[in-house]
């Protein structure tokens, strides 16, 4: 009978630490999303990354509609007076912007806008532009080594821009192949 009841008691405690695992099990979230690195923006969203004399540099989402001046609001610790801002303060920002704040003397922040290079939009899912990519940028691309990617940005410099991806056929040296390849990284025209 002893060794009757040991059996009940390792049962018993057998199932008592069964039942919290499917509870656990049964009650997580099942939508656990996408890791930020590789999520794609939403059309109402903006990824910018700010840099500089900032108390948390780093990657942000805002809505779409952001300018300059909402942004050091949001997430800079000076007022947007004690900031000179070369170009417009009502300027929108778009993904794939870099806000750089550097100390200007007088306690002062200048602040310069950037854009990201080919790499880092590629992992943040930001489409890129063909007509703004540098040869660097292009060689970032599967498949695109630094040769193409200077024939690439010479075409553009003698013909003009590509305006889309399709348009690279006419550089030697890019057959459909190729831009099959790569288009998944280009906004889609």
């Amino acid at each position: 009978m002893i060794l009757g009841s040991q059996r009940f008691i390792l049962w018993l405690v057998a199932v008592l630490l069964i039942i919290p695992l499917l509870i656990k099990g049964h009650c997580s979230s099942r939508n656990k999303g996408t890791a930020v690195a590789f999520s794609h923006p939403s059309p109402a969203q903006i990824i910018v990354r700010i840099k500089g004399s900032v108390p948390s540099p780093g990657i942000y989402r805002f809505p779409d509609g952001t300018t300059i001046t909402s942004v050091i609001n949001m997430t800079i610790a000076a007022s947007a007076d004690k900031v000179m801002v070369k170009g417009t303060p009502g300027t929108l920002l778009k993904s794939g912007d870099i806000i750089c704040l550097r100390p200007d003397g007088e306690k002062k922040l200048e602040l310069t806008i950037g854009c990201m290079n080919a790499k880092e939009l590629m992992v943040l899912g930001i489409p890129l532009q063909p007509d703004l990519l540098t040869a660097d940028d292009w060689d970032a691309l599967p498949g695109i080594g630094p040769e193409l990617a200077k024939r690439i940005v010479f075409d553009r410099q003698i013909n003009g821009d590509f305006y889309s991806v399709d348009a690279l056929k006419r550089v030697p040296g890019i057959a459909e192949g190729k831009i099959s390849q790569i288009r998944e990284y280009f906004a889609s025209r």
